[in-house]
């Protein structure tokens, strides 16, 4: 019984009866807006926000975005073929790029060596294949020093040589937003955790990390709603492997994957292991 009715009723019984009148109009419930969530400073051009989803069956169904500026900080891919072909665990690759961030570029093979897609730098080439299933290009390394130093490629949108023209380092996936920024992953019933780089408007590097298992497709819907500014996605890793780390003077941690359907249905997971492939975030030397 709510306290309006029940203070009525008391009234009604203790007072003569009286001519009823007309109820006083109830204003509509509001439904509150939820606040956007507000970007935390971790270092000058390299922020951290959290954002709720829809949720998941497991896990806090929280999405972490760390966002890059590329003028401000570097992006680099770091490779164990390149680094005596041994892969390690991913506070290791931070200790040797002195990265502030870093998180998975894309999936690799079963030889714990070799990206599915093509993976080159200047100095060294991991893959040379092209995967044609695959059409996002993660650009690093400007010829042009003037150029920007991080941009997702939409091959189909845009030329693939004209990627290869432009930058040095090069990391092929699967993309996940098209021409018109329409969801590009097909329905599945499979989900996952998930570690994936995307690009606003403004050119700044996202990195996007959900341990909570979702449908791809339902998450990209999810992430395409948030205000991101979406224009590109690239497919990092899923499951067990699927990361993001930060070490900055005030915030260290690392979120890791765990859930995969028909390969590890739990949300146990507390590392990735050793890892043969990352992309750090780095500070310019001199720092500015």
């Amino acid at each position: 019984m709510t306290l309006t009715l029940a203070l009525t009723l008391a009234l009604a019984c203790a007072a003569p009866v009286a001519a009823p009148t007309a109820a006083p109009a109830t204003a509509p419930t509001a439904v509150p807006t939820p606040p956007t969530p507000a970007w935390r400073a971790l270092l000058p051009g390299l922020e951290l926000a959290e954002f709720p989803l829809p949720p998941s069956r497991l896990g806090d169904s929280t999405l972490r975005v760390v966002r890059v500026d590329p003028a401000r900080l570097r992006l680099d891919v770091r490779m164990a073929s390149a680094d005596g072909r041994r892969p390690h665990p991913v506070s290791e690759w931070m200790d040797r790029a002195g990265a502030v961030a870093a998180i998975n570029p894309a999936m690799f093979r079963e030889d714990y060596l070799t990206s599915v897609g093509l993976l080159r730098t200047a100095e060294h080439v991991n893959a040379a294949a092209w995967a044609s299933e695959q059409n996002s290009l993660l650009a690093l390394d400007p010829v042009d020093a003037a150029a920007p130093g991080f941009h997702l490629f939409n091959v189909g949108c845009e030329a693939r040589a004209d990627a290869e023209a432009r930058y040095r380092t090069l990391v092929q996936s699967i993309r996940m937003l098209g021409c018109a920024r329409e969801n590009l992953w097909s329905e599945q019933p499979k989900e996952w955790s998930a570690a994936l780089v995307g690009e606003d408007g403004a050119g700044r590097a996202l990195l996007l990390h959900v341990r909570s298992p979702y449908r791809m497709h339902a998450l990209v819907d999810a992430l395409l709603a948030l205000p991101l500014d979406l224009r590109a996605l690239h497919y990092g890793e899923g499951g067990p492997e699927a990361f993001l780390a930060l070490r900055t003077p005030t915030l260290t941690t690392m979120w890791t994957g765990s859930y995969e359907t028909g390969f590890n249905e739990n949300d146990d997971v507390t590392t990735t292991g050793d890892l043969p492939n990352v992309l750090v975030v780095t500070r310019p030397i001199p720092y500015p």
